[in-house]
Formats: C-alpha cells, structure tokens, sequence
C-alpha cells in the first residue's frame, strides 16, 4: 500500500497485490492540521487574520473530500492574507466542518457565541473552537 508524502488534505490508497491489477481509493482519508499559523492565539496580542481562516477551510475541504463531498461553496472564496475577515467567514466554516463531521460520524457540539452574526468582532475563541474540532478528529 502506497500512500503520498504527508501534506494537507485528502490523500488517496494504492493497493498493489502480488498478483492482479492495483486498486485505488480516491480520498480514503485526510491528513488534518494539528498546528496551524501563529498556533498559540493571545488575547490582545494576536489579531485574527485572514491566513487563520485559509487553513481552516483547507482542512474542512479536505474533509468534505474523504466524505464524499465536493469543496465547500465559500461566500468569499478569493479571502487572501491581508484581507479583513468577518462573521461569515466563522459561520461558513462552522457549517461546513460539522457538516463533513456529522457525515463522518464525529458528533459536534454548540459552539461558544452561537448567534454570531454580521458585525460582530471576531475572538480568538472563535477561531480556537474550529482548530480543536479539526485537532480532534485528526486524533
């Protein structure tokens, strides 16, 4: 069994028997992020930038892809570092990262702040929640 180099995202297994013609399975699994830029977010000290939320939905498309799913339909799909990153940003994530957990049979759980909405400022806390449910399923 074959396996590419680890890296971020969904990964395919090439079985080659002794005897027969190799079997591959597309997105068998996901190699998830277990650190992630400026991995230790501190109140008043760290800002909350647009590179978070890149990584993030890495992982939750990689996700979607071992569960069958296609990438996630982003409301800003072009969000680069620099960029100013808003409510929705944390609302699309954590409707795609459940959704793709849910299908993979990992339970979820509220999120603290669940009436996050247009306007509000965004806390390290929100950005915290998301990298310790990728952190739990990566294992």
């Amino acid at each position: 069994m074959t396996t590419p180099a680890h890296a971020l995202g969904a990964v395919d297994i090439v079985l080659t028997p002794t005897s027969g013609g190799t079997v591959t399975k597309t997105n068998a699994f996901a190699y998830l992020p277990t650190v992630f830029t400026d991995n230790t977010i501190t109140v008043g000290q760290t800002t909350a930038k647009a590179q978070h939320i890149v990584e993030l939905r890495q992982a939750v498309d990689a996700m979607r892809a071992v569960a069958g799913l296609t990438g996630a339909p982003w409301t800003d799909p072009a969000l680069a570092p620099g960029d100013t990153i808003r409510a929705i940003h944390i609302l699309d994530l954590r409707t795609y990262l459940d959704d793709a957990a849910t299908r993979l049979g990992y339970s979820t759980s509220p999120y603290t702040d669940p009436g996050l909405t247009s306007g509000f400022v965004i806390k390290r806390i929100h950005i915290e929640e998301l990298r310790q449910r990728i952190r739990t399923i990566a294992g």
